[in-house]
């Protein structure tokens, strides 16, 4: 994974490739494991799918997610 913005200007460039560019940002797929959830600079190891949950994390692994905020109290 790099952290350079993708910087190619063939045409078959993707639409999501384009965007990353425009924007300054990383494609999704290039996104750390756990996305925002995640805290940044952990990585994937034989204990974490997604290195460590951010705290907002944890408390959605807790509690679940839905459209409604629900899951388990």
């Amino acid at each position: 994974m790099t952290d350079k913005p993708t910087d190619t200007t063939y045409a078959g460039r993707s639409q999501e490739e384009r965007r990353a560019q425009r924007k300054g940002e990383k494609q999704r797929a290039q996104e750390q494991p756990g996305g925002s959830m995640a805290e940044k600079g952990t990585e994937p190891d034989k204990h974490n799918s997604s290195g460590n949950l951010s705290d907002e994390g944890k408390k959605a692994w807790q509690t679940g997610s839905g459209i409604d905020g629900g899951g388990k109290t």
